[in-house]
């Protein structure tokens, strides 16, 4: 069960969590409820669902949170044009508003589509996308095509479930790989490090355009994709994954990259130990120069002006700033993100944060912080 989210307009997004179900299997009706074809096209939000690793419903039953599944390899084709970036400031400045309407949006949303409909702003990506089809079809693999209901698209390739914890590796290394080798500019590797990457479920709305995520023909040109869009028909089709499995050797393929990035996770997880080992060997460390370090004080030295300012001790990480949600905390003695999942103490943070490679750069750069701020 993937983990599925509401975007709204303004405020947080709303999220309905299989792992809220894990207890009693029956409750999953809520669940299934709420994604009525009405909530899934409300104009006013959207719903995405992560694209890299999901769990069963069982796993959520036996608490097993650590089990990782598969079925898709995800890849994003994206454009930038300096005409976007003044409507994606717009649409920040809508959103800031409490009570926005979908009718607010509309002349934003016009403005996107005549960037899309009328000049070409997908000419490049529908081309380098159909090009990277062509390339797998001839490799025996049949791609799902999507338009993103943006300025994009998206290309998948399904399998049948597979224990992969490296998927996204998977996907980077392909992704860069077949960018060399077919010449593509607009395949996006940067999607892959996001922790948690969401795909569009297929006709929900896009809450910059109005438009909608539209499942695509394999052959189709950009003239009948354009018409497609223009249409903006959210009437679903049928849709087997089976139909798009990809021959055994392919799964085959998968299973034993997914081998050799695991054990190159393994080695490099085992030098960072090292490193920090190296790094932590100091009885300066906790009892000395660290030991009374007010962590709140020392967050705000390094955070600035990203601190909450109703003084929560909430922060944007400095570890995957700018993120959209306030994710760290800074407590009396440690630092914790809820999206890292880590915990720092105050050597550790400056280590990492200003990437010191020795005891003595940690100690330097934490006076340089005490003199800035005495």
């Amino acid at each position: 069960m993937r983990d599925v989210f509401h975007f709204k307009p303004h405020g947080y997004p709303f999220s309905m969590r299989s792992r809220n179900y894990k207890d009693n299997q029956d409750n999953l009706k809520l669940f299934l409820d709420f994604l009525t074809q009405d909530n899934i096209r409300s104009e006013d939000g959207l719903f995405a669902a992560r694209i890299g690793y999901y769990k069963t419903l069982q796993d959520y039953k036996d608490n097993q949170l650590d089990t990782i599944y598969s079925d898709r390899l995800f890849f994003d084709f994206d454009v930038e044009d300096a005409r976007i970036t003044p409507l994606k400031e717009e649409m920040k400045e809508l959103d800031k508003r409490w009570n926005v309407k979908p009718k607010d949006r509309q002349p934003i949303w016009n403005k996107y589509r005549q960037l899309i409909l009328e000049y070409d702003l997908l000419k490049t990506p529908f081309t380098e996308a159909r090009r990277l089809c062509d390339f797998l079809l001839k490799q025996g693999l049949k791609p799902y095509l999507v338009f993103s209901g943006s300025k994009g698209f998206h290309c998948n390739l399904f399998f049948p479930e597979l224990h992969l914890t490296q998927v996204k590796t998977i996907s980077e290394r392909l992704s860069n790989s077949w960018s060399n080798q077919l010449k593509l500019t607009c395949l996006d590797s940067a999607v892959y490090t996001s922790r948690t990457p969401l795909q569009r479920i297929p006709y929900t709305v896009n809450e910059k355009t109005g438009l909608n995520c539209l499942p695509l023909p394999i052959n189709i040109t950009y003239e009948e994709t354009l018409e497609l869009i223009a249409k903006n028909d959210a009437t679903p089709h049928n849709f087997l994954i089976e139909d798009y499995y990809p021959p055994e050797g392919f799964t085959k393929m998968l299973l034993r990259l997914n081998r050799k990035f695991v054990e190159e996770s393994k080695e490099k997880q085992r030098k960072q130990k090292l490193t920090e080992i190296k790094l932590s060997k100091s009885d300066g460390y906790s009892k000395n120069i660290f030991g009374d370090v007010d962590m709140r004080a020392l967050v705000r030295a390094i955070a600035g002006d990203r601190e909450d300012p109703k003084g929560s001790n909430k922060y944007h990480c400095l570890f995957h700033h700018p993120d959209i949600h306030q994710s760290a905390i800074a407590f009396d003695d440690n630092y914790y993100c809820s999206t890292c999942a880590r915990t720092w103490n105050p050597y550790d943070l400056i280590k990492d944060y200003f990437n010191c490679k020795t005891k003595q750069q940690v100690i330097n750069k934490f006076k340089e912080l005490q003199r800035k701020h005495e």
